[in-house]
């Protein structure tokens, strides 16, 4: 995973649009742990849902961010999949 720059970092901090997600996760190359990797992002995304919803956003508002977290995940699995089948 590229790491990101001080001022890459600067633009995200910047943002001041709504709520944001920021999820940092270790994940595994290979091996059985490989398997856990979605059930860890699964826990941490209800754990972001349960206290957005603490913060008294609205449902739909929070479900619209995790599901939008989740999905860009996932793009991000089948991009690093399909490298490794590259290589």
């Amino acid at each position: 995973m590229k790491t990101l720059s001080a001022s890459e970092l600067r633009v995200l901090m910047e943002q001041q649009q709504g709520p944001c997600i920021s999820l940092f996760l270790p994940t595994h190359r290979a091996g059985g742990d490989t398997q856990q990797d979605p059930l860890r992002l699964r826990h941490q995304l209800r754990a972001v849902e349960n206290r957005l919803l603490l913060k008294d956003l609205r449902s739909t508002q929070v479900q619209a961010l995790v599901q939008r977290a989740g999905d860009r995940h996932q793009s991000f699995l089948s991009q690093a999949a399909a490298a490794a089948r590259d290589q």
